[in-house]
């Protein structure tokens, strides 16, 4: 099974260096930053940012490694 999943991980490197939030995606992270800091989030919105935050620099250090593989694999 874990071969399973690297071959799987490995085989998106591509995608998953270079992917980006949409247009979307960013300007709703910034409302949820914004109301964060006017107190005016409700508890599911608390949440979701909480959940970014905790995620975020997950992704980033995925993104890093797939990006390093990629430049290493050239």
């Amino acid at each position: 099974m874990k071969n399973c999943n690297h071959w799987a991980i490995a085989s998106q490197k591509p995608s998953i260096a270079h992917s980006r939030k949409s247009p979307p995606q960013r300007g709703q992270i910034v409302e949820l930053f914004d109301r964060h800091k006017s107190s005016t989030l409700s508890q599911s919105e608390a949440v979701e940012l909480d959940r970014y935050l905790l995620l975020e620099p997950w992704v980033r250090l995925a993104k890093a490694h797939a990006y390093k593989h990629l430049q290493t694999a050239a």
